[in-house]
């Protein structure tokens, strides 16, 4: 063989090595994509006295293990997490305790205007907040996430609510529903929400019509677009939440071309 060929074969043989290590590289980044919960719960009474209402309030913070490889979605995940309270490089337990401490102290004002012994002291005191996010979808594009929270702080009932969030891994930040949308196909994509619900046997006519919309609480499944409602949203308390999941071949037409979604069956 020739040397020059030689040569060349040589050289195309080191350049694909290095591009299969690349891609090793990046699929192993890719996996190590992982995330941990932590953990915190406090149970006080009123005035410190077992015989009175209590407050439960249990917390749990799902972050990626590696903060530095991702820091982008560590911090949106905190950032949503925690809102004003979230300082980047804080440690996780540090900040589920100053939330809590700041959810405890709000429980212990009722105390300013209770007298003790007082008849009024009664069950409706007994609050409980329970709060937590959760990954609900993950590919090499994207990560889904959702925050919980229950809340009961007196009355008739407590109270539900839930957030979602999409993450694109590829440009580090959450994914806009403007940007994700092609412009002007709201009313579109509502419609197919609508026949959704209808193919559910669900009526129409117990729906708030101006509740629908295609800019809030959307978050990417493994087949396609899901849009969640919290009690209130669309309809009665007693109806409860809806999540109203459009499959990708419906919502692609809809779809920027940069967000385009595969049906995924893994």
């Amino acid at each position: 063989m020739p040397k020059q060929y030689a040569s060349v074969l040589s050289l195309l043989f080191l350049i694909s090595l290095l591009y299969l290590s690349s891609c090793e590289s990046t699929n192993n980044k890719e996996k190590d994509l992982n995330f941990i919960t932590y953990h915190h719960s406090e149970k006080i009474y009123l005035f410190n006295n077992e015989n009175y209402p209590s407050f439960n309030l249990d917390l749990n913070f799902t972050t990626t293990t590696d903060s530095l490889a991702y820091a982008a979605l560590y911090k949106v995940m905190s950032a949503t997490y925690f809102d004003s309270l979230t300082t980047y490089g804080q440690p996780k337990a540090h900040k589920l305790q100053l939330l809590s401490d700041l959810l405890i102290k709000e429980y212990r004002l009722l105390e300013k205007d209770l007298v003790v012994d007082s008849a009024d002291i009664g069950s409706s005191f007994n609050w409980e907040i329970i709060k937590n996010n959760e990954v609900i979808y993950q590919s090499n594009e994207y990560v889904s996430f959702v925050n919980k929270i229950y809340a009961y702080t007196g009355g008739a009932h407590g109270n539900k609510l839930e957030n979602y969030y999409t993450f694109s891994l590829e440009d580090g930040q959450l994914i806009n529903a403007t940007d994700f949308f092609k412009e002007n196909n709201c009313a579109e994509i509502i419609e197919l929400q609508k026949s959704v619900l209808l193919a559910e046997g669900k009526d129409l006519g117990e729906f708030y019509d101006d509740g629908f919309s295609c800019l809030t609480n959307f978050y990417i499944t493994k087949h396609g677009v899901s849009f969640h409602y919290n009690q209130y949203d669309i309809a009665s308390y007693a109806a409860g939440p809806f999540n109203i999941l459009i499959k990708a071949e419906d919502i692609n037409p809809y779809i920027n071309k940069a967000f385009i979604l595969k049906e995924r069956t893994e």
